[in-house]
């Protein structure tokens, strides 16, 4: 456990498997009951649990002891499956709704409807949230798939798309630029808690399933292909 400010703590572990996310999830939620409105912000990583108090409210003694308990009690109860939320995305996987899905296809030796069976099969974790607001990094990428990021970012990836990089999957929630691999767009692009109207909020330990969708569907859910 180290010092990240006058105000904040960061909890890095030296090893981690594929629940450590969810544990890291039950460890924040632990600690912000335990500290309540002490507790400014947390935000769990692949390997890191950070935390920024009210030193008003709780000095740094008592962020410690309660963060240090939040991650006992958390690895102690143990990874349950069901834990987090499950959501159910949409994805229309086609070259007019990901740029790079033929250069996908060309890298891999996969047929587009072999693609789609990788990306759609697994059942992905939310081991990070961050780069932008509601911008989550799920964990669960078929190896075959995996490419490496851009060599150029994109000036403008459109809101919704789906996309592939260093053997993770995310949605972009919003246009902005990008330097993932565009396979497909979503009609719901995920949301951020201060837009309630938006699509579902992705939090560090929820599951993510990807259903295929043709392009009447996406046109009918409220998608929309970029010019």
């Amino acid at each position: 456990m180290k010092h990240a400010g006058v105000d904040s703590l960061i909890a890095l572990l030296p090893q981690t498997d594929e629940h450590t996310p969810a544990r890291l999830a039950i460890a924040a939620d632990h600690l912000r009951r335990a500290l309540g409105q002490a507790l400014i912000e947390t935000v769990p990583g692949p390997a890191s649990l950070f935390v920024q108090f009210n030193l008003r409210l709780c000095d740094e003694e008592q962020a410690h002891t309660a963060l240090k308990q939040a991650l006992h009690t958390a690895w102690d109860t143990g990874h349950h499956s069901d834990s987090g939320r499950e959501h159910h995305i949409p994805v229309y996987h086609a070259p007019e709704a990901g740029a790079d899905l033929w250069r996908l296809a060309q890298h891999t030796g996969l047929m587009l409807d072999e693609i789609i069976a990788a990306h759609c099969a697994p059942v992905y974790r939310v081991t990070a949230v961050g780069f932008a607001p509601g911008f989550a990094y799920l964990s669960g990428l078929d190896p075959r798939l995996n490419l490496p990021r851009l060599d150029t970012p994109r000036a403008r990836v459109p809101a919704g798309s789906v996309a592939i990089a260093a053997g993770q999957c995310a949605i972009y929630p919003r246009a902005s630029p990008g330097g993932w691999n565009l396979i497909g767009l979503t009609p719901t692009p995920p949301g951020h808690p201060a837009h309630p109207d938006s699509g579902p909020t992705l939090a560090v330990g929820d599951r993510v399933r990807f259903s295929p969708i043709d392009r009447r569907d996406f046109l009918s859910q409220g998608g929309v292909l970029p010019p």
